[in-house]
């Protein structure tokens, strides 16, 4: 239920421990020359390893009576032309006694702008539980733009995009994942973008998935 929250209920008299997996909506990526968009935020309590290269956090303790209430956020929806793209939607466990358990969303990729300012534009990637990947068409110095930063033990940066020099022909860059920053703009070819960031194994559900891969631009 993409964006909605739902209630589990209530729980049995028997105290419980649960591990938790919480994923929020990925960025979309930018328009023309766009970025990749960030993958949603990583938290876990499932295993070694968290999301940004943080440790899995504590396992929730399950209190009787007590009804938690989980929201999935939906991806960021999807744009055209010389538009930036939209971050993602947050996820989230909450219950009372318990300190919400909050994913920030993916960041959305930059593009190139539009209009008067389609050559001169310089459109960052947005900042994120992962960060979108930086845009194309920066013709002004440095001519770069930068990726989105990610959320600290959630996800990592996106990748450098821009020209890399005036009419160069540095591609977009990738969008953040959970495991790893996307990569920037590759300097050889013509514009290519580089690929998102890879994203994290988690073995939750009994087996091995790779979850909050970054956008490739």
């Amino acid at each position: 239920m993409f964006g909605q929250g739902f209630n589990l209920g209530v729980l049995s008299a028997v105290q419980a421990v649960a591990n938790f997996l919480v994923i929020a909506g990925a960025g979309s990526g930018g328009g023309s020359y766009g970025g990749g968009g960030g993958a949603g935020g990583l938290r876990t309590s499932y295993g070694s390893n968290s999301g940004g290269g943080g440790s899995a956090e504590s396992e929730i303790e399950l209190a009787d009576g007590t009804t938690y209430t989980f929201t999935v956020g939906a991806g960021g929806s999807g744009v055209s032309s010389t538009n930036a793209g939209n971050d993602g939607n947050v996820s989230s466990i909450a219950a009372s006694g318990l300190t919400t358990i909050t994913s920030v969303a993916g960041g959305g990729g930059g593009t190139a702008g539009g209009g008067a300012n389609y050559n001169t534009s310089h459109v960052p990637g947005r900042d994120g539980g992962s960060g979108g990947g930086g845009g194309v068409l920066g013709q002004q110095s440095p001519y770069t733009s930068a990726g989105g930063d990610g959320t600290s033990n959630q996800g990592y940066g996106g990748g450098t995009g821009g020209l890399g020099s005036h009419n160069g022909t540095t591609g977009a860059g990738g969008g953040g994942g959970a495991s790893e920053a996307g990569d920037n703009g590759k300097t050889s070819g013509y514009r290519l973008g580089g690929n998102g960031g890879d994203g994290l194994a988690v073995s939750i559900t009994g087996s091995s998935v790779t979850y909050a891969g970054g956008g490739g631009a």
